[in-house]
């Protein structure tokens, strides 16, 4: 109960520190405007939007209720957001206690994600993208459901994922990495039963996508890659994605590489989800943004070094740093940098007082750890860590 007592109260404060995004001014014909039509169809579904917005029906359904309940079509997202935000935190704090991190790591972590701007704090700023919000909750339901071989909870949340956004589909093929490196020398049924178990998720994105016609009707996934290939061969996007999206933790994994080696060889499914995951956030936009559900694999490793170093400092060091990241002047209120005159050298100032704070936080994380890791690695070699 003090968990989900802490992390509401952080998502509280979340929403008194980021800016909201001004849905009926300069930002009402973004991705909103399709969720915002799809919302006022509720209890009804909207039979005429752009895909591939028209297919997330269930959170635009539940904020269309909440909205009209409320008398308030605003308020409806933002409390619908709100609560899913807290859904992902408290998920992420018990996925990680589970694998043996600390509680107090385990909040830290839970803490940073509900922060960042490009993982849940995005939707603390921008409530009609609940999508994203319910998404990285359902597939952390997932992935626990899959490492405790929970089939039915699997089955629920995967449907209620293809109900959500796209890449929930992608727990199925990490469902079954996870199972045939883990089970098929002993039972090779279990595979079946998988099997069996990601069938319902399948039939209900097809179903959707059958049942729910798009106006857009020459939209389609291969559309989207080829619009999108540039990304590939984009030195920006690799240096978004690899410094920026899990700021002020992006060097963690890099600089601790012999736990992060050891993290990954005990759990190659969560290879397979990074991989997917960042593959898939080449097909939209905003792909910071898109890369969130592999941040779980960040904290993680994170949560691991920082219980190495038993320094509750360090925790509230990286909160701080993790709040100094988000001071982007399109999301927060306290923002020292103003869009006056030149907007792109803004923007660089920006990001490289960022890159100087995620170079800070592993120079004291490397510190408070140095003299912890030389144990670790006579421990890490006599036996396999359960992480």
């Amino acid at each position: 109960m003090k968990p989900l007592i802490i992390l509401a109260l952080v998502v509280t404060a979340a929403h008194f520190w980021f800016a909201t995004v001004d849905w009926q001014g300069k930002h009402a014909n973004i991705d909103l405007k399709h969720y915002r039509v799809m919302a006022a169809e509720a209890p009804g579904i909207s039979m005429a939007e752009e895909a591939p917005f028209c297919y997330r029906i269930l959170p635009t359904w539940l904020s269309g209720i909440a909205g009209k309940g409320l008398g308030n079509e605003g308020l409806g997202f933002a409390v619908v957001s709100a609560l899913c935000v807290l859904f992902a935190g408290v998920v992420l704090y018990w996925y990680l206690v589970g694998k043996g991190i600390s509680e107090l790591s385990a909040l830290t972590m839970g803490t940073l994600a509900i922060i960042s701007q490009h993982v849940l704090g995005g939707v603390v700023f921008n409530p009609f993208q609940t999508c994203d919000a319910l998404a990285i909750a359902l597939m952390l339901v997932m992935l626990t459901a899959i490492e405790r071989n929970r089939i039915w909870v699997f089955v629920l949340a995967s449907i209620l994922g293809a109900l959500t956004r796209e890449p929930c589909l992608i727990m199925l093929p990490v469902a079954f990495s996870y199972v045939i490196w883990k089970e098929w020398s002993r039972d090779r049924t279990v595979v079946w039963k998988w099997t069996a178990a990601c069938i319902p998720a399948v039939l209900a994105a097809m179903a959707v996508r059958m049942g729910v016609p798009a106006s857009n009707a020459e939209w389609s996934l291969a559309a989207m890659l080829v619009e999108n290939a540039y990304k590939f061969t984009n030195a920006e996007t690799w240096i978004r994605l690899g410094l920026f999206a899990a700021a002020p933790i992006s060097l963690i994994p890099f600089y601790f590489f012999r736990q992060t080696s050891t993290v990954l060889r005990s759990n190659p499914h969560l290879m397979v989800l990074v991989v997917l995951v960042v593959a898939s956030s080449f097909l939209g936009a905003d792909t910071e943004r898109l890369v969130a559900p592999a941040m779980v694999v960040f904290y993680l490793i994170t949560a691991r070094v920082l219980d190495i170093g038993k320094s509750g400092s360090v925790n509230i060091f990286i909160v701080a740093a993790g709040l100094i990241c988000t001071l982007n002047p399109l999301f927060v209120h306290w923002s020292p940098f103003t869009y006056v005159g030149d907007s792109v050298t803004t923007t660089y100032a920006y990001y490289c007082s960022t890159a100087l704070v995620i170079l800070l936080v592993t120079i004291v994380v490397a510190l408070s750890t140095r003299r912890a890791l030389s144990a670790l690695r006579e421990h890490d070699a006599k036996q396999r860590i359960n992480y």
